[in-house]
């Protein structure tokens, strides 16, 4: 495509809440630094004035919830657009230029997610249910490429749809269980995205090429995609897995810890890097500690409910609770 084709694409988010304002921030610096041709445009609730975003639209009666994703993404100016997640992080001198090449001969592209099948209990099961095949495969929305045109318009609105009813069911439901569903029932043309442009952090998975764009959150974005984009390359494959050492990927005071990335490790590595991990941010005396009661993750995780038990209710109350604990393999969080 030429300098002028790019005219009409451009890459939206939707940001509700200042905390994904702020990542939408880092993430469209990270495409401005190497997409400078590409316009950007923020949907959101906040009134803000932001360098780095060419437009910004105000979100009236936010959902805050998926519903306002889907919705806003009817509201792209461009007539190719891709949608980023807030916490998606651009890492390649190439950019993503190559996405809207891909409409020009498909309706929609985006990558399989890491997470294929939907699964869920009753009864939002039966909402999933809609006949769909298992050999079709859920799409991962947070990077979603797709053109204006009516065709695409009426199934975007057939998976906010669909999502709603799926939130009627169960207020927990996410957007790609009626993503499949809308994708599935329409006659779009759809490009799959290798997982490289949409490199989910916190999945193990397999590597094909460089990584462009990170999706995820981690404090070493950049590390992360360094160390995977120069790895050896065993006949041009890798195998990452990524080691955190805290539970959910949160320090105990909610920041976003690293991600230590293994490229094509063995049991005996991995075990040794999360040791090795755990010894540098925690020291000797409190990773032989978390060994003991449970191992260097879990361990951590259960000194830290331990000690806010303590701060809550007391040692006495504190010991009981441990005691049924191990009893019954259940942990009381009241």
């Amino acid at each position: 495509m030429t300098e002028s084709e790019y005219e009409n694409c451009g890459i939206i988010y939707v940001a509700t809440g200042e905390r994904f304002v702020k990542e939408a921030q880092i993430s469209a610096q990270s495409i401005n630094e190497v997409c400078q041709n590409i316009p950007l445009t923020l949907f959101t609730d906040r009134d803000v004035s932001l360098p780095g975003f060419d437009s910004i639209y105000e979100i009236s009666n936010p959902n805050y919830g998926f519903a306002d994703k889907i919705e806003n993404m009817l509201r792209s100016p461009y007539e190719r657009t891709i949608y980023l997640d807030c916490d998606t992080y651009l890492n390649h001198p190439e950019g993503i230029h190559h996405i809207f090449e891909i409409l020009e001969e498909f309706d929609v592209a985006a990558a399989h997610d890491t997470v294929r099948t939907t699964s869920a209990d009753p009864p939002l099961e039966e909402a999933y249910d809609e006949g769909i095949p298992d050999a079709f495969p859920m799409f991962q929305g947070g990077v979603l490429a797709y053109k204006s045109n009516e065709e695409v318009t009426a199934v975007i609105e057939n998976w906010l749809d669909k999502y709603r009813n799926h939130l009627s069911v169960d207020e927990t439901a996410t957007d790609q269980e009626a993503l499949r569903a809308a994708l599935y029932e329409s006659n779009l043309q759809i490009a799959t995205l290798p997982p490289e442009y949409n490199f989910r952090i916190p999945y193990p998975q397999v590597v094909e090429g460089e990584i462009r764009l990170l999706h995820g959150r981690a404090s070493n974005l950049d590390d992360i995609a360094t160390k995977i984009n120069n790895s050896p390359k065993i006949k041009k494959s890798r195998v990452y897995i990524p080691v955190y050492l805290a539970a959910k990927g949160l320090t105990n005071e909610g920041e976003y810890e690293r991600v230590e990335p293994l490229i094509n490790p063995g049991q005996s590595e991995l075990k040794i890097q999360k040791l090795w991990l755990s010894i540098k941010e925690e020291g000797v005396l409190r990773t032989g500690l978390h060994i003991i009661i449970g191992g260097v993750v879990a361990g951590r995780t259960r000194h830290k409910m331990i000690s806010d038990s303590i701060e809550e209710v007391g040692y006495l109350k504190t010991v009981s609770k441990i005691i049924r604990w191990y009893r019954t393999g259940e942990y009381d969080n009241q």
